[in-house]
């Protein structure tokens, strides 16, 4: 889903056109601010026209005032132009306040968009895809993109106005300097695409070799622990410093085209000044041009020079920029394969009764891990899940909860089709505690309960007595208040593993699955935590998939998971005296 689909070698002429498709790609965002986008617009103008009646203000003091020696009209002008610097710095100050106005709230709606998109996409969708690049679109690409979508347009416009506005006033001053102009116009346009071209280059490049760097870092810091143990910390460090060795001569490569880019900016306007100094001051020389209006021009050239120097860097800040576009674009657009029916309803569950009925379902949609599956579990039992490694135990748990669809049959809770209703009515009243515990940063009491509202103080104590954590956690010096990030390498996995039983137990569901939840309890303890919830809950539903005799002999039925096909539902015993393939699972364990 995330990092870059495609790979840019060059950039052609239809460069500038993709940018702006993807622009207004998202011009729905600005739709709504098109009252201040107005505001922003008026404001740069004004500031625009009366930076540019300040040369011609000169010309007038200079011709009629200063070498007319007209002492009244020289203060008048005086005047005048102090009041039009005043309004045209008032006039920047609320265009900047406009535009930083319209771009944080932009950027709060694109993230937002971006965060309910991510949630509504599959795990699917994610498979694929680094802790690192999901923070890198959410953070720096939907800033980027903010920041276009904001200021694009009225910056273009204004750009665009105030070179067509100059090239007007020179001409009508005098159009002999016009041509003059317009060849440094032309020179520029060559110079702008060129360095474009190679700028995009390397951005792709930096931006690649920044997602590599994260992706490392995000893998050494969030398992430091395992990655310690297992020795491949050097090799990681080394992979983290190839990348940033590639990024650092990106960066060279770029500060060196930039260097260039500035010198031959910096020649091309000293040239320009030359020519026009030099034919300027022939045509005063001559009289055909007055002192004052010489000086306008100088003064035009040079707002015409940095006004086009920003129409081209506003045109290379958006080519550049659209990978952030096309990232943030491609999540946007990102198909989602498992969606919520606009009339989904809200089920409450009674008892639990789940159903596989007819299901077939494959992670390719080739290769069939189920295949045709029938089966029911009724409600309010206890029943273990078993079956050979691999064979798809945590694939049926995921088709309950509908992290993913099923290529064909029904998967049915309290005999309404899970399509059928809506995500929140599932994830409320099921409970998951994977073998792989899931902790996040955080204190415990966010960690258990989730920061949620509803679950109160006496449910999160219930949950964490039940999975056997009560004690060890207000053993802690700030007990469930301590942030786990602080002590995450002091926690073993077991007590991980309780903790996350106890945030499945803390919302009370009507339906509990443990996926080798105790795969690192000791026996004792995962019977207890077994005991314990059979007792307080003898109405929900729980289904326990796990590898242990021990606690299969304390469900109320064995659900024997054979193969894509093939279902066998009895007691330990019955099981174990008419199953040869059920034996053969539990064999070690049963001598």
């Amino acid at each position: 889903m995330l990092g870059p689909k495609k790979e840019y070698t060059k950039i052609n002429i239809h460069a500038v056109k993709d940018a702006f498709r993807l622009f207004f790609r998202f011009n729905g965002y600005l739709r709504q601010y098109w009252k201040a986008e107005w505001g922003m617009l008026i404001a740069g103008s004004v500031s625009m026209l009366f930076s540019l009646l300040t040369p011609y203000l000169g010309k007038i003091v200079l011709d009629n005032g200063i070498l007319a020696k007209n002492m009244a009209l020289f203060f008048k002008f005086a005047i005048i132009g102090g009041a039009v610097y005043l309004l045209r710095l008032i006039s920047d100050k609320g265009n900047a306040w406009i535009k930083a106005s319209i771009t944080r709230k932009i950027r709060v709606r694109l993230a937002r968009d971006v965060f309910r998109k991510i949630q509504r996409l599959s795990i699917a969708s994610f498979q694929d895809t680094s802790v690192g690049e999901c923070v890198s679109r959410i953070s720096a690409d939907v800033s980027a993109s903010a920041s276009i979508i904001a200021n694009t347009l009225p910056e273009l416009m204004k750009a665009i106005f105030r070179l067509i506005l100059i090239t007007a006033i020179i001409f009508m001053i005098n159009s002999k300097l016009l041509l003059l102009i317009i060849i440094y116009q032309f020179v520029l346009i060559t110079q702008i695409y060129f360095f474009t071209k190679k700028n995009e280059e390397l951005a792709r490049a930096s931006h690649r070799y920044s997602w590599e760097m994260s992706r490392i870092l995000t893998q050494i810091f969030s398992q430091i622990y395992f990655v310690k143990i297992s020795g491949n910390i050097a090799a990681m460090i080394r992979k983290y410093f190839r990348a940033f060795a590639d990024s650092v001569r990106t960066d060279l490569e770029t500060s060196r085209l930039e260097s260039f880019s500035d010198t031959l900016s910096e020649i091309s306007n000293k040239v320009l000044f030359g020519l026009v100094g030099f034919i300027g001051t022939l045509l005063v020389i001559k009289g055909e041009l007055s002192l004052g209006s010489f000086g306008a021009v100088v003064a035009y050239v040079s707002q015409g020079s940095w006004a086009y120097m920003a129409l081209f860097g506003l045109l290379q800040r958006i080519i550049l920029n659209r990978i952030s576009l096309e990232r943030v674009a491609e999540l946007l657009d990102e198909e989602i394969y498992v969606k919520e029916k606009d009339n989904a309803r809200r089920v409450e569950f009674s008892g639990g009764s789940i159903e596989f009925r007819d299901v077939t379902f494959g992670y390719d949609g080739k290769k069939h891990i189920l295949n045709k599956m029938d089966f029911k579990i009724m409600p309010e039992t206890k029943i273990a899940l078993v079956g050979p490694s691999g064979c798809g135990k945590t694939t049926i748990a995921n088709l309950i909860l509908r992290l993913y669809d099923v290529n064909g049959g029904n998967v049915l809770l309290e005999d309404c089709d899970v399509r059928e209703m809506k995500f929140k009515s599932i994830y409320d009243q099921i409970g998951l505690a994977p073998q792989s515990p899931f902790i996040w940063s955080g204190s415990i009491r966010e960690i258990i309960t989730g920061d949620s509202s509803r679950i109160g103080e006496s449910a999160m104590n219930e949950a964490a007595e039940l999975a056997e954590i009560h004690s060890f956690i207000t053993g802690l010096p700030a007990g469930y208040d301590t942030v786990l990030s602080d002590i995450v390498s002091k926690i073993s996995q077991g007590q991980k593993q309780r903790i996350a039983i106890a945030r499945a137990l803390a919302k009370r569901p009507k339906i509990l699955v443990m996926d080798e939840a105790c795969s690192s309890l000791d026996s004792n303890t995962e019977e207890r935590i077994i005991d314990n919830i059979r007792r307080r809950y003898p109405r929900m539903t729980f289904i326990m998939i796990s590898h242990r005799l021990s606690v299969v002999r304390k469900m109320d039925a064995v659900y024997f998971f054979k193969g894509p096909g093939a279902m066998s539902v009895g007691s330990h015993a019955g099981l174990a005296d008419n199953d040869i393939k059920y034996v053969e699972l539990f064999a070690n364990q049963i001598k």
